[in-house]
């Protein structure tokens, strides 16, 4: 079920969904025109040394041009980082995602090209690269209620005095960074069109 979310609406939001948020975020513009993140594999890496905008109610996402972009929960850009290639691969091979997920998204992501992606669509991305929840909100509503109904059986309670490997916390699914933080987690990463995330 989880790869039908993946394939009907993927916009690559691998979970990288780094919402940001806060007044005065809609004039944040990266301090030097230098986004790109060299040589991280480490999802959790990457997304602490983009430096991104973090709006507890937000997410990141990794669209299909391959750009990290931090959304607040309105669905506003607060911030992005270009990422390679290789570290779309990276994301692709350390992620929780099923054999055919991965498969998916190395197809999606084979021919992004985040230097030649203008500031306009990193900053106004067309529907086609927004996360499902931007893009087809009462689609996302929709798949959101169906997966928590699933889930809520297998939810464990977790001590907020536990600190959990990056290993742990990509079991947890989320919608918001607020609660990968709250089990002590860093980020709610999206993958594309799904309507989860994985904390990170």
């Amino acid at each position: 079920m989880r790869f039908s979310f993946l394939s009907l609406h993927l916009t690559l939001g691998f979970g990288l969904c780094v919402v940001g948020g806060g007044t005065g975020v809609l004039g944040h513009e990266p301090q030097s025109d230098n986004n790109n993140i060299n040589n991280q594999v480490d999802l959790r890496g990457l997304a602490e040394n983009a430096r991104l905008p973090n709006d507890p109610k937000g997410f990141s996402h990794i669209g299909d041009d391959g750009i990290l972009r931090s959304f607040n929960e309105e669905g506003e850009v607060m911030g992005y980082a270009r990422l390679t290639l290789d570290q779309l691969l990276d994301i692709i091979e350390t992620s929780p995602l099923s054999p055919g997920e991965k498969e998916y998204l190395a197809q999606q992501w084979s021919a992004a090209d985040s230097p030649q992606v203008s500031m306009e669509q990193i900053w106004q991305p067309p529907k086609d690269l927004l996360p499902l929840r931007f893009a087809e909100p009462e689609r996302f509503k929709l798949e959101m209620e169906q997966q928590q109904q699933q889930q809520s059986a297998k939810t464990p309670i977790v001590s907020s005095m536990l600190k959990p490997l990056p290993e742990w916390c990509k079991r947890h699914m989320c919608y918001r960074h607020e609660e990968c933080k709250f089990l002590g987690c860093f980020h709610c990463m999206f993958y594309p069109q799904s309507p989860y995330g994985d904390c990170i």
